[in-house]
């Protein structure tokens, strides 16, 4: 099977997800990209700020600034060969996997550049949607992780509002991607616990170290059952969007914590 995974680029759980899965996929992964936005100086600047505005809406200033810290952090730490990246370059490095950098995945030329790798599975563990043209790219199709057991918390910082509704679990779906975020036909999922002590950070942690013990059985189980679905997951489900400042409040006046 030649699967290929598209990513954010994440400093933080993304990498050592990619090192634990290429360990067990090794012959199957073709290519690792980064979705970035559409080319264009206005486009990159305009993605830029509303994500340093969301950012500094949810963690603060001095939050952020941890965020930075952490990061600094864990490049000092980072040792390839016990399976500890800091980055997703590092991973692809270690591994000799090809690393794409993709400008607009539904633009022309990053869908020449996938199409040509001739992908089985397409995984997506990024933000922007899918459109028609890339669903159909890939022979099996497209999957999503989401951070959440669908069809609860479909949409964005999914663990935040479970905690912030006081729930006792929180976990990992994979799922057949359609034209709408966080539909489509559910193919398994695993249950996280939720700690007193955990945070928002915490669990999306363990969210992805589920993941990366998922993705393998998933592509195992779809090499039996090439469409397997267990439930299918309709876009009238309520639909979450970024915390508010008035959101975030509510949340720490609840005792939580987001680092």
């Amino acid at each position: 099977m030649r699967i290929i995974i598209l990513v954010d680029d994440d400093h933080f759980f993304t990498p050592d997800f990619l090192g634990a899965v290429i360990e067990q996929l090794s012959d199957e992964i073709v290519a690792i990209g980064i979705a970035k936005p559409k080319a264009g100086l206005k486009n990159i600047w305009k993605n830029f700020k509303r994500d340093l505005m969301h950012n500094l809406t949810i963690f603060g200033l001095i939050g952020y600034i941890r965020l930075y810290f952490r990061q600094y952090l864990r490049k000092k730490r980072s040792d390839p060969k016990k399976g500890k990246f800091h980055s997703v370059a590092q991973v692809t490095k270690r591994y000799n996997v090809p690393l794409l950098t993709l400008y607009g995945i539904n633009e022309p030329k990053s869908l020449e550049i996938l199409r040509n790798l001739e992908p089985d599975i397409i995984l997506s563990t990024q933000k922007f949607l899918f459109k028609k043209e890339l669903l159909r790219l890939p022979k099996m199709g497209c999957i999503n992780k989401h951070a959440a057991l669908l069809p609860k918390y479909r949409g964005v910082w999914p663990i935040f509002w479970a905690m912030l509704d006081d729930e006792k679990e929180v976990g990992v779906s994979l799922h057949w991607m359609v034209e709408k975020y966080d539909a489509g036909g559910v193919i398994m999922q695993e249950v996280i616990p939720v700690e007193q002590t955990d945070t928002v950070f915490d669990l999306y942690e363990k969210d992805f170290i589920a993941l990366s013990r998922m993705f393998p059985e998933c592509i195992s189980l779809l090499k039996q059952k090439p469409r397997y679905q267990r439930s299918i997951v309709y876009v009238g489900k309520k639909y979450y969007s970024f915390p508010k400042a008035q959101d975030v409040k509510k949340f720490k006046k609840s005792g939580k914590k987001l680092l």
